[in-house]
């Protein structure tokens, strides 16, 4: 095993272990700490996703992370990391923390993957809430917050 392979696994390890930690931040604090929490692991995760030529974008014109590819990825953890990203982007009405590049169609895999039968999500639900607008906002109308979606 090269350092190359090593650095990547302590990588791994370390997004695996700052999502838990974001997780269990969120069941015993706040959820605005683990949001900064995963603000923390982001930087990890892109190494992680950038070390895998095959989740470099597929749009010249975009750096994001290649979602299908991602998505179908047997690093579960990546997937893990986008739903987080994007469940707390939809509860807090701001944009994803990692731009995601959508220009590939979803990949079907054989099996399921692990953010499917672990947290219900279907991977085509993950897919569709990060093609809506980046530019979702959260309005106050009366009190209330109002996730509003622009149509242009």
């Amino acid at each position: 095993m090269s350092k190359a392979d090593t650095t990547l696994d302590e990588m791994i390890g370390r997004l695996s272990g700052g999502l838990e930690l974001a997780f269990l931040q969120s069941l015993a604090s706040s959820a605005k700490k683990s949001y900064n929490l995963l603000r923390m692991i982001a930087p990890v995760f892109m190494q992680v996703a950038f070390a895998d030529p095959t989740l470099w974008p597929y749009d010249p014109s975009s750096s994001g992370i290649s979602l299908a590819h991602a998505l179908a990825s047997p690093q579960f953890e990546l997937g893990r990391f986008i739903l987080t990203d994007t469940i707390i982007s939809l509860t807090f009405g701001t944009q994803a923390l990692v731009e995601y590049d959508l220009s590939h169609p979803l990949i079907q895999t054989n099996g399921e993957h692990p953010m499917e039968w672990l947290h219900g999500c279907p991977a085509q639900f993950m897919f569709s809430i990060n093609g809506t607008p980046l530019g979702r906002k959260l309005e106050t109308t009366h009190g209330h917050g109002i996730l509003h979606v622009p149509t242009n």
